[in-house]
């Protein structure tokens, strides 16, 4: 996926505000995701990996990191949180539906922190 003007243009070292708002769109993409997994799992699909890609690119955000380059993302990823980076490479070669879920949750919990959040979004989907 190529940098939106967004991604180019905000600083690496976004407010507190920005970083709450940012990880609220993606806790509401990834709800959403979820909820449509039953009735139609094609969209949920595509719709995780959105969720998942927008997760990874807000853990540069949290660090203060800009964001790298499309062809350098993972590789810098693992250099920044090779743990992060591994998890990143399975949910993107898995293609099990219910696995890919599992690792979108465990990327969830490490990117998105929703212990830090009063009324977690990601808590609230089960």
């Amino acid at each position: 996926m190529t940098p939106t003007i967004a991604h180019l243009v905000f600083s690496p070292n976004p407010t507190p505000e920005r970083l709450q708002m940012m990880r609220n769109m993606l806790a509401c993409q990834f709800e959403s995701a979820r909820a449509m997994t039953d009735q139609a799992p094609f969209g949920a699909n595509m719709m995780l990996g959105l969720a998942i890609d927008g997760m990874l690119r807000y853990h540069y955000w949290h660090t203060t990191r800009a964001v790298p380059r499309d062809t350098d993302f993972l590789a810098a990823l693992d250099r920044l949180d090779h743990d992060l980076g591994q998890l990143a490479r399975q949910f993107q070669t898995a293609t099990d539906l219910s696995v890919r879920w599992s690792l979108a949750g465990q990327i969830a919990a490490v990117t998105l922190q929703p212990g830090e959040w009063v009324d977690s979004p990601l808590a609230l989907a089960g």
